[in-house]
């Protein structure tokens, strides 16, 4: 697992995408030591028959006016698993800290499946601490619309995932997003149901 240690007015941004493998684990984090350090985590997994992708990030705020955003997405397909683990700590110290923790999951089939375990230890009353988790399937709606516009049940299936980590992709640097892409899209061949 990767560690920085940010001093003042530095930033670190980790970029994690977890394929592929039986089983990953993977928590990248921060430890914001200096007046205004800031650090951010975009985090990708996709976990399909038989794997488990259990991925998240840590941030550790020992500053004042530090501030960390952890983005997490993660697709499941085919009886795959998701786990995001998070850890957010915030010190007596981290006066007028800030931090944004968005953990979404996308699940494609019944079988599969997505959890989240966050924590936050929160030991000042001076901070703004966010935290959002959001689980969803594609819908038979979304499905029936896009097929009633001629696209096919599996091109339909991979506009769905694009534009599901579409965000994510968006602050990626150009390299990396288009292979992420190109990996996705492999991976969606023959997901259909």
């Amino acid at each position: 697992t990767k560690r920085a240690r940010v001093e003042e007015d530095g930033e670190m941004v980790w970029t994690d995408f977890n394929m592929g493998s039986k089983l990953t684990m993977k928590y990248p984090s921060f430890i914001l030591a200096g007046k205004g350090a800031r650090g951010e985590t975009l985090s990708m997994a996709l976990a399909g028959a038989g794997q488990h992708q259990d991925t998240g990030a840590k941030a550790i705020h020992l500053a004042p006016y530090t501030s960390s955003t952890i983005i997490s997405k993660s697709i499941s397909k085919n009886g795959g698993r998701t786990s995001y683990r998070g850890m957010v700590t915030v010190t007596p110290a981290a006066l007028q800290s800030k931090n944004t923790v968005i953990c979404d999951a996308l699940l494609l089939d019944s079988e599969s499946r997505s959890d989240t375990y966050p924590t936050d230890r929160i030991l000042n009353s001076q901070v703004q601490i966010q935290h959002e988790a959001t689980v969803s399937k594609i819908g038979e709606e979304q499905l029936f619309y896009l097929m009633s516009r001629g696209v096919t049940e599996e091109t339909a299936r991979k506009m769905i995932v694009n534009g599901f980590i579409d965000d994510v992709v968006k602050k990626l640097p150009l390299e990396y997003a288009v292979e992420m892409n190109r990996l996705i899209d492999h991976e969606m061949e023959g997901s259909i149901g």
